[in-house]
C-alpha cells in the first residue's frame, strides 16, 4: 500500500462495493447517482492508494483480483459496521422525525400499504418512509430495513417478531374471463384454464401440491416473479391469479375462481431489530401497520 490507513478514502471502498454488487461500472454509476467517468476515476484512485489492481473487466462484467477480494471483504465489514451503528443510534431516538425503511411483498406494498402510510405521513411531516418492495424471502440483515412485513416467522436471534394474524388468499379471475368459461372454474379440469404464476419461485407449485394437485411450471401460461404484474394480468382478463381477498375485493369485476375449500391463509408477521425498540418513529410505524392491517386479518395462521 502506498500510504497509511489514515490516508485511504473510505468512500472509495464504497464505490468498489457498488461496482461488484451491480456487476458493471455503468450499473454501479446509476445506482450511486454519479457518472461512469467519475466512478472510473474513483476506482483508479483506490487502486493507486493500495498499489494494486482490484478489478478486471471481462465480457460478463467485472471480476475481483486477489487484492480486490481482500478490499471487497473489508468494504463489506465496514458497511455492516456502519449499518449496525446507524441502527444503534436509531434505537436511542425518541423524536417523530427521520427516515424509516420498510420491506414488504410487492402486492402488499402496491395495494395495501399506501392507504395506511399516506395518513401517517400527512400527520407527521418530519417523517420519511422508504419501501423495499420484494417477493424474495431473504434474511433481514442489519441496516437493510427497520421493519419488515413477512409471511413466515423469522429465525434470526436479533429480530423481534409479532404475529398480526393471517390474510385469506384464494384464486381470482375477472368476470369477463369467467364468462368465457361458463361463469365458473371446474376444479376437475384445472389444466383447461389460463393460470398465472411465477417464473422462478415454486411457491404456487408447492401450494398446489399441498392441496393434493401436482402441477409443473408449464401449468402457468403466464409467468412473472413480480406478483403485482401477475395481478394486473388477471385484472386485464387474461386468466386466474392468486391474491389476498383484502386486495381483490377492492377491484370491481374480480371474483373468486374456485370454491371456498381451495382458500388458504397467509400468516402476517411484523418484524424489527431489537436495537430499534427505543425508536419512537419505528414504534409509530409498527403500531400504524398493526392497527391498519387488523381489519383485513383473522387470528389464524
Amino acid at each position: 500500500m502506498n500510504g497509511s490507513a489514515d490516508e485511504l478514502d473510505w468512500s472509495l471502498l464504497h464505490c468498489l462495493l457498488a461496482i461488484v454488487e451491480a456487476g458493471s461500472l455503468t450499473a454501479a454509476a446509476t445506482r450511486l447517482g454519479i457518472s461512469q467517468p467519475t466512478l472510473t476515476r474513483s476506482l483508479a484512485r483506490l487502486e493507486a492508494a493500495v498499489g494494486a489492481e482490484l478489478l478486471v473487466r471481462n465480457a460478463r462484467g467485472v471480476t475481483t483480483t486477489e487484492a480486490g477480494q481482500i478490499a471487497l471483504e473489508g468494504a463489506r465489514r465496514m458497511q455492516a459496521a456502519a449499518q449496525s451503528l446507524a441502527l444503534d443510534l436509531l434505537g436511542t431516538a425518541d423524536r417523530l422525525a427521520g427516515t424509516i425503511r420498510l420491506t414488504a411483498s410487492k402486492l402488499t406494498a402496491t395495494y395495501l400499504l399506501p392507504r395506511l402510510l399516506a395518513p401517517l405521513l400527512h400527520t407527521h411531516p418530519e417523517i420519511e418512509i422508504e419501501i423495499v418492495a420484494s417477493d424474495a424471502i431473504e434474511q433481514m440483515a442489519e441496516g437493510e430495513a427497520h421493519l419488515a412485513l413477512r409471511h413466515s416467522r423469522p429465525t434470526q436471534a436479533d429480530l423481534i417478531a409479532r404475529h398480526l394474524g393471517a390474510l385469506e388468499v384464494r384464486a381470482f379471475a375477472h368476470a369477463h374471463y369467467l364468462a368465457r368459461h361458463e361463469g365458473r372454474i371446474d376444479p376437475a379440469r384445472m389444466n383447461e384454464y389460463d393460470w398465472i404464476g411465477y417464473e422462478r419461485s415454486d411457491l404456487l407449485i408447492r401450494g398446489f401440491r399441498d392441496a393434493g394437485i401436482e402441477v409443473t411450471r408449464n401449468f402457468f401460461r403466464f409467468r412473472c416473479d413480480d406478483s403485482a404484474t401477475n395481478w394486473q394480468m388477471a385484472l386485464a382478463g387474461f386468466g386466474i391469479a392468486f391474491a389476498p381477498s383484502a386486495i381483490a375485493e377492492r377491484f370491481d369485476g374480480m371474483l373468486p375462481a374456485l370454491p371456498d375449500n381451495y382458500t388458504t391463509r397467509l400468516p402476517v408477521w411484523i418484524v424489527g431489530h431489537r436495537s430499534t425498540r427505543g425508536s419512537a418513529r419505528v414504534k409509530l410505524l409498527r403500531d400504524t401497520l398493526a392497527q391498519g392491517l387488523a381489519p383485513m386479518l383473522d387470528g389464524r395462521e
